[in-house]
């Protein structure tokens, strides 16, 4: 059985009235020492990565042992007026626009943005793989709790009172207990280090956190949290359980939740403007909430990392949200990125049911189970395709008036090859003929023999597909 490390015993009302360097600092000495240890004890290959990356033990605990370890490249620079390092995204900008940035391209005295959203001035630079990526991309497993290379947060089950609320990083490290308070003057967030912390039960009713500044918080429990009348502004969360959050007629802007868990979460009668929502278990419940220019995360359909999948009820909830705030447009393309999520589902179905077929040997009504499934769902995908090669789902109807055009010139060329030049007739008759078929006007003069007959026929057929596609298209467009 694995042993439990305790955290440090202090009330979380000291650690919320300390200001946040001083906060920050106690952690340095206090608290990530701890983490650090765990960490070189307890994850696999963990030593064999600092070393690789000549990353020691005093730049874990200066820069924040989390932004070592996200799904992210990144590159940590030193100011040239100070000797205090701080850390950057490969991916910067200068002013207004985006630059990808190389470890090669780094010149002294550049000027970045660092992760806090401070200024960066190169006086050295060091580029390091994440851990978790490191580990990921050489196929090892970080530690025996996890199976999909991810450092989970879980809390004991059964315990709801916040005087008693225990959280666990892998099942034995104990986070730092600053949970279970109503908000109050002392209670700011900003610039904290919130990173491996148990922040449960906290209820921010009717007030502002901090300032405007951004707040993160990693690798952490923010479980039975409450927003009510509060206005907040560039919450970050990641791999976080945000179990229970509920939040109701309040106003979030520059919200972000990437690779979260949680269940339970509601928000309700508000507005969340530019927010930001990522792979995870996390799925609010959203009613009569306006979601400003709010997204899903780039590329969210394809994103698989750590064994997440993308979540089809938090795309249809949001596509439903958009509709009701009548945003027909927006709320089309979450439907396309909902039927796109479903399609490769239903591929991943028939791929286990294809195995199955070859791996079980025992009977044959396993056999014959397998093999419907395989047909069922391959007749499924198959549909799906079409419907999304011809038209996006009926959200991309002027792809179909592409297709046409193909189908009318293609069908054209070989009408004259195999009857026009037979015919002393010329291309554009051949063209005539391939557009009245299509559109099945016919023409008396065009009597097609043998091989253009099934030409004929088949054009016909899929003009009055594509007519019905791009009728249904532009009148399905208020469906939601």
């Amino acid at each position: 059985m694995a042993k439990i490390i305790d955290a440090p015993n202090i009330k979380p009302l000291e650690l919320w009235q300390m200001s946040a360097a001083e906060f920050n600092d106690w952690r340095k000495k206090n608290d990530y020492p701890r983490i650090v240890n765990y960490f070189k004890d307890h994850l696999n290959e963990f030593n064999t990565w600092l070393t690789e990356f000549h990353i020691d033990e005093n730049e874990l605990l200066e820069l924040g042992v989390a932004n070592f370890l996200v799904m992210e490249e990144f590159v940590f620079f030193s100011k040239p007026k100070a000797d205090e390092k701080c850390i950057a995204k490969i991916e910067t900008s200068h002013g207004k626009v985006s630059v990808k940035v190389t470890p090669e391209s780094h010149r002294t005295g550049d000027r970045y943005k660092s992760i806090a959203g401070a200024d960066c001035h190169v006086l050295e630079s060091k580029s390091f793989q994440p851990y978790l990526l490191w580990a990921l991309k050489n196929k090892i497993r970080i530690h025996p709790q996890s199976n999909d290379g991810r450092i989970k947060v879980t809390t004991i089950e059964g315990v709801l009172s916040p005087e008693y609320c225990r959280t666990f990083l892998l099942g034995d490290l104990i986070l730092l207990k600053m949970g279970g308070l109503k908000s109050h003057n002392s209670l700011s967030l900003t610039e904290r280090d919130l990173a491996f912390v148990n922040l449960d039960f906290i209820d921010f009713n009717s007030t502002t956190i901090g300032s405007s500044y951004t707040k993160q918080i990693i690798f952490s429990s923010a479980r039975n949290w409450t927003f009510i009348n509060s206005e907040e502004s560039f919450f970050h969360f990641l791999e976080t359980n945000l179990e229970n959050l509920q939040i109701n007629n309040s106003k979030l802007y520059g919200w972000k939740w990437y690779r979260c868990d949680g269940h339970d979460s509601i928000i309700k009668d508000s507005r969340l403007n530019r927010c930001l929502f990522g792979t995870g278990s996390f799925v609010p419940y959203l009613d009569n909430v306006d979601l400003v220019d709010s997204e899903l995360e780039n590329g969210y359909e394809k994103n698989l990392e750590f064994g997440f999948k993308p979540q089809v009820e938090l795309v249809r909830r949001m596509k439903n949200a958009f509709s009701e705030k009548g945003r027909q447009s927006i709320a089309g393309k979450f439907y396309f990125v909902e039927r796109k999520i479903q399609r490769n589902d239903i591929f991943k179905e028939m791929k286990r049911s294809l195995n199955s077929l070859f791996s079980i040997r025992d009977t044959k009504d396993h056999w014959r189970f397998h093999l419907k499934n395989l047909i069922k769902n391959g007749a499924h995908w198959f549909s799906s395709s079409v419907q999304n090669f011809w038209w996006g789902y009926g959200e991309k109807p002027e792809r179909v008036l592409l297709i046409c055009s193909i189908i009318i010139i293609f069908s054209g060329v070989l009408i004259h090859n195999l009857y026009g030049v037979y015919q002393g007739r010329t291309i554009y008759d051949s063209f005539w003929y391939s557009i009245v078929s299509f559109i099945t006007l016919g023409d008396p003069e065009f009597k097609p023999t043998g091989w253009v007959r099934l030409i004929v026929g088949c054009e016909g057929i899929l003009g009055l597909l594509g007519f019905g596609f791009l009728i249904s298209g532009y009148a399905g467009k208020s469906k939601y």
